[in-house]
């Protein structure tokens, strides 16, 4: 079983054909995230579970993403399922902590784009306007270090 966790409606794009709307600071809580954690290991029946963490731009919550996965891990020990997560991001925060830590973790991961320079950049913009095409192409290399796991 897949399920989304969406973490934020906050992010650092604003795409012209955003289905979330306004971009809002309004993050799930821990508290919600124990919650839907606990919902989905005590009520689905699959042996494998996929935990993605979405929004917005999930990585803006990854203190949250840290807590989470520690919560799923240990609600696991008894229950014993496939654990998976992933992340949906738009690519263009990370760093070296949320690198390694994504590594540790076993993440899939799947960066939301737009392609060439061009579409990137028409689509994709900045909070300020501009496009955000190097901000992605620039960390690319970062990302394929996750993957390569």
């Amino acid at each position: 079983m897949e399920t989304s966790l969406v973490l934020t409606q906050n992010c650092n794009l604003r795409c012209t054909y955003c289905f979330a709307g306004e971009k809002t600071r309004k993050d799930m809580s821990i508290e919600i995230i124990k919650k839907s954690v606990d919902f989905i290991l005590e009520n689905t029946i699959d042996d494998e579970v996929v935990f993605n963490f979405f929004g917005g731009e999930p990585l803006l919550c990854f203190e949250n993403i840290k807590e989470a996965v520690k919560y799923i891990k240990k609600r696991n020990e008894t229950i014993n399922k496939k654990i998976t997560f992933t992340v949906t991001t738009n690519g263009t925060i990370i760093n070296q902590e949320i690198k390694d830590y994504l590594v540790e973790n076993n993440f899939g991961i799947t960066l939301s784009l737009d392609g060439n320079e061009y579409s990137q950049n028409k689509h994709r913009k900045t909070i300020d306007g501009k496009g955000s095409y190097f901000l992605v192409k620039d960390k690319i290399p970062h990302w394929l270090d996750v993957q390569k796991r």
